[in-house]
C-alpha cells in the first residue's frame, strides 16, 4: 500500500481543484475588482473586424478603365506594369467595379487618336465617356522604388550561467512608394489621393548562427500588396483586424456570454440588441446599486465593440467612455484608442479634387465687323500681380495632400523663387516634398526662372 503524507493529500487536492476551474480570484486579472475564474475565462481578446468605406463616393459608377503606371525617373524595369496588374485584380476581384480589358482600351484610344499616356484632358474624357459610359479612368506612377537589400546585426549578450551568446537579426528592407490619380470621366473631375508608401521591413533572427535569408521576390510581393491596398482605399471598402478584448462571464442578468458569442460570430446587430435589452432591464447605464457597476461596465464595453463592428464607432465611442467612467482599466483604455482611430481614419482630409485640363483654346469674345484684332496686351509682371512659388508654398502643397503632378505642372508654368542650399533641401525632405519635385525645383533654378 502507497501511504501518502497529509502535505502530499493536500497537494493532490490543490492540484485536482484548480483543475477542476472552480477555484475563483477575488480580483480579476482586469484589476477591476470583478470574479474571475482561475484560467481568465472572463474576458478573452478576439480579432475584431472593422470595416472603413472608400475615401470617394462615386455613385452610379460601375466600370474602371486602368491605363498602365508610369515610372518616375530612375526606376527602370516592369515593376509599373506588375503594380498596375495587380491593381486591376484587387479591383476585378473586389466585384464591385467591372473593369476594362486595357489592351482593347488602348487599341479604342489610338484609333481615336486620344491621349492614353499621362493625366487625360477633357476631350479625351469626354470620347470615353461615350466608349465607357459613367466610368472612372485610373493612372498613376511609381515614384520611388528600390529592389530588396538585406543588413545583418549582431548583439553580443551573457546567459545566466555566465556563457556567451550572440543574437543575430537579418533586416530585409524593400522600397515601393506611388501615386495614382482618378478621374470621372462624366464629371471631368479629376481626384488626386495622397502618395503611399508601400515599403516594407522584414526581420528574421537567430541564435549563435545567421538567420534565415528570405526570397527577395517574397518580400517585393508583400511590398507590392500593401502598396495596392494603400491605393484602392479609395474606391474600395476595406477592413483591418484589431484584437481586442471582449467579456464573457457567466453573469446571466448582462447576457454577456451571449453577447460574446454573437460578437464572435460576427452577429453584431444581435449583439447590439442583446446588450441594449439586458442594460435596460437592469435600470439603466447608471447604476445606483455599486454592486451592478462591474457588470454595467463589462455590458457597456461589449456594446460599444459591437458598434465599431458594425460600422458605428460615433456611437461605439459614446458607450466606451461610459464604460471607462464606471470601471477604468487597460482593456477599454485599448477599445477607445481603437474606436477613435477608426474616427480618425473616417474623417481623414478630403482627396483633392480639380477639372481636368482643356484641350481647346480659350474662346475669344466678338469683335465688330471691320474692326483690326487688337495686339495681345503684353502680361503684367508687376510685383504683387503674379504669384511666386517658394520653397514654403511648395510645402504647403505637400502637407494638403496635393498630388505630385500638379505640383511638377505649378513648378513648370510659375514664376519661382526657390532656396535650395543644403539646408533648405533638407527643410523639403522633412516635410515630406519628393525627390522629384526637388529635383523640377533644382531644374527651374538652373534656368533662373
Amino acid at each position: 500500500m502507497i501511504r501518502v503524507s497529509v502535505l502530499g493529500q493536500a497537494f493532490l487536492f490543490m492540484i485536482s481543484f484548480l483543475l477542476s476551474g472552480s477555484f475563483a480570484w477575488v480580483t480579476g486579472p482586469g484589476g477591476d475588482g470583478s470574479s474571475q475564474s482561475f484560467f481568465g475565462l472572463g474576458d478573452k481578446k478576439l480579432d475584431i473586424p472593422v470595416n472603413h468605406q472608400p475615401r470617394l463616393t462615386l455613385n452610379n459608377i460601375t466600370t474602371i478603365a486602368i491605363q498602365e503606371f508610369e515610372e518616375a525617373q530612375g526606376v527602370r524595369g516592369q515593376y509599373a506594369a506588375e503594380l498596375t496588374d495587380r491593381i486591376t485584380a484587387a479591383i476585378a476581384t473586389s466585384s464591385k467595379f467591372e473593369v476594362v480589358d486595357r489592351t482593347h482600351l488602348d487599341a479604342l484610344m489610338k484609333e481615336k487618336h486620344l491621349q492614353y499616356k499621362g493625366t487625360v484632358d477633357e476631350r479625351t474624357a469626354v470620347e470615353l465617356n461615350k466608349m465607357l459610359g459613367a466610368a472612372l479612368y485610373l493612372t498613376g506612377r511609381i515614384t520611388r522604388f528600390a529592389l530588396p537589400t538585406t543588413h545583418v546585426t549582431s548583439t553580443r549578450y551573457k546567459d545566466f550561467l555566465g556563457n556567451w551568446h550572440t543574437k543575430y537579426q537579418r533586416r530585409t528592407n524593400a522600397t515601393l512608394v506611388a501615386t495614382m490619380e482618378i478621374i470621372d470621366v462624366t464629371t471631368h473631375k479629376k481626384y488626386a489621393p495622397a502618395q503611399v508608401d508601400g515599403s516594407v521591413e522584414i526581420v528574421t533572427e537567430a541564435e549563435d548562427g545567421q538567420p534565415e535569408e528570405l526570397d527577395k521576390n517574397r518580400v517585393l510581393s508583400v511590398a507590392y500588396t500593401k502598396t495596392v491596398a494603400l491605393l484602392t482605399r479609395s474606391i474600395l471598402p476595406w477592413q483591418e483586424t484589431v484584437a481586442l478584448t471582449v467579456y464573457q462571464d457567466e453573469d446571466k442578468s448582462y447576457d454577456l456570454k451571449m453577447s460574446f458569442k454573437q460578437i464572435e460570430a460576427g452577429q453584431y446587430q444581435e449583439a447590439i440588441q442583446t446588450l441594449k435589452t439586458a442594460i435596460k432591464a437592469n435600470g439603466g447605464d447608471n447604476p445606483i446599486d455599486k454592486k451592478k457597476i462591474t457588470p454595467i461596465s463589462k455590458a457597456l464595453h461589449n456594446l460599444g465593440i459591437a458598434l465599431m463592428s458594425a460600422g458605428n464607432p460615433d456611437a461605439a465611442l459614446i458607450e466606451l467612455q461610459k464604460s471607462r467612467v464606471l470601471k477604468d482599466n487597460d482593456n477599454i483604455k485599448n477599445s477607445i484608442v481603437a474606436c477613435n482611430k477608426m474616427i480618425q481614419l473616417n474623417n481623414e482630409a478630403p482627396i483633392l479634387e480639380t477639372k481636368l485640363p482643356s484641350s481647346e483654346p480659350a474662346p475669344q469674345p466678338p469683335r465688330p465687323t471691320g474692326e483690326p484684332p487688337k495686339p495681345p496686351e503684353p502680361k503684367k509682371s508687376t510685383a504683387g500681380e503674379e504669384e511666386v512659388l517658394t520653397n514654403a508654398f511648395i510645402i504647403s502643397l505637400v502637407k494638403k495632400n496635393t498630388g505630385e503632378k500638379l505640383i511638377l505642372q505649378l513648378i513648370s508654368e510659375s514664376k519661382c523663387s526657390f532656396k535650395m542650399m543644403p539646408s533648405a533641401i533638407l527643410e523639403l525632405k522633412d516635410a515630406g516634398v519628393s525627390d522629384t519635385v526637388i529635383d523640377a525645383m533644382k531644374s527651374r533654378m538652373k534656368v533662373g526662372k
